[in-house]
């Protein structure tokens, strides 16, 4: 009922973008992407609807097979939704993938079980025709929230891309969030993405949080450029202990502490190499991270005042999309701890 919860947790079927639609007559459906009965080209495929049983978490009754992409040749139309909106229905699908192609379409029906025609605007969202170099690219995946005064936005997401000094388009950030406006207009909804946001990710507490790596807690940084700085002792902390920048287990950085010196640590693929040495006996240690755009620094000291750089100017590269060592998740800042 409210936006920050409580939610609740409901348990679905084990199949890929699962989406659940309420009807206005309390009827719940399910959505999930499958192949199509038949598949037209490679990588075609298709959402289905279904009614679902909340308490069991399954579908059940007859599996509707929804339309192909709505550009035609497009590949995986996925990640489907369906809205009520006044008497009729609604549907969003990505599609084009989630690379460079990637777009959201719009179809409507006047029944929740179809069939859903295109509509006359297609893609509702897109970067791909402002070509390779665009700060924003890769937009798709939306999904659409009311606000309690009637107007529509969009949740989708994107790829904010910067060139670094050698001309590469590299991902800072990998995969964010973003939102805009939507409006619908004569039967058309139209996405306002020229005054499109990005999302900020907070941690309620303020700090980091529990990552899926045992002793690594990490935040997610919402700015392509910024600054971390953490305390590290090694009692406290473990031999070892680091500050991180982190995207995959074959692509990170970690400035470490460990006992006479801090080392930082560049692992680009299935090793991690040693960049930079810094002499230091001390027990604690301050350890900072400064990003600028496509270029890292990490720097040491006693204390902020007497920091110095370690391993001089990294590149972003590291953390950067790099399918298939780095791909779809987000980057993380972190304190790994032994």
């Amino acid at each position: 009922a409210r936006a920050e919860g409580p939610w609740e947790v409901t348990k679905i079927d084990k199949h890929a973008d699962p989406s659940l639609f309420f009807d206005e007559d309390g009827t719940c459906w399910e959505l999930h992407l499958d192949a199509p009965s038949r598949r037209d080209y490679p990588n075609d495929w298709v959402s289905y609807l279904q009614k679902f049983d909340l308490a069991k978490g399954i579908g059940f009754g007859l599996r509707i097979e929804l339309p192909h992409a709505v550009v035609r040749g497009q590949v995986w139309a996925e990640g489907a939704h369906i809205y009520r909106i006044g008497k009729r229905y609604l549907m969003l699908q990505a599609e084009g993938g989630t690379g460079f192609m990637h777009s959201e379409s719009a179809s409507w029906s006047d029944s929740v079980t179809g069939p859903y025609l295109p509509q006359g605007v297609n893609p509702v969202l897109t970067r791909r025709h402002r070509g390779m170099r665009a700060h924003l690219q890769s937009t798709g995946h939306a999904d659409l929230v009311t606000t309690p005064d009637g107007r529509f936005y969009a949740v989708f997401l994107g790829r904010r891309f910067l060139p670094d000094a050698k001309g590469r388009m590299l991902t800072p950030l990998a995969r964010e969030t973003f939102m805009c406006p939507v409006e619908i207009v004569d039967g058309n909804v139209f996405f306002r993405d020229d005054e499109l946001v990005a999302g900020t990710y907070e941690d309620p507490e303020g700090d980091f949080y529990e990552s899926t790596m045992p002793g690594l807690k990490m935040k997610r940084p919402s700015e392509l450029s910024f600054v971390e700085r953490r305390r590290l002792s090694t009692v406290r902390d473990g031999v070892g202990a680091a500050l991180v920048y982190y995207r995959s287990r074959k692509g990170y950085f970690a400035l470490r502490k460990n006992a006479g010196e801090i080392v930082l640590e560049e692992c680009r693929g299935e090793k991690a190499d040693i960049v930079g040495r810094l002499p230091y006996a001390a027990d604690e240690a301050t350890l900072e991270l400064r990003v600028d755009g496509t270029e890292v620094r990490f720097f040491a000291g006693a204390d902020a005042t007497t920091l110095v750089q370690v391993g001089g100017v990294r590149s972003v590269s590291v953390i950067a999309d790099d399918p298939p060592r780095n791909i779809h998740n987000g980057v993380g800042v972190g304190l790994y701890r032994q």
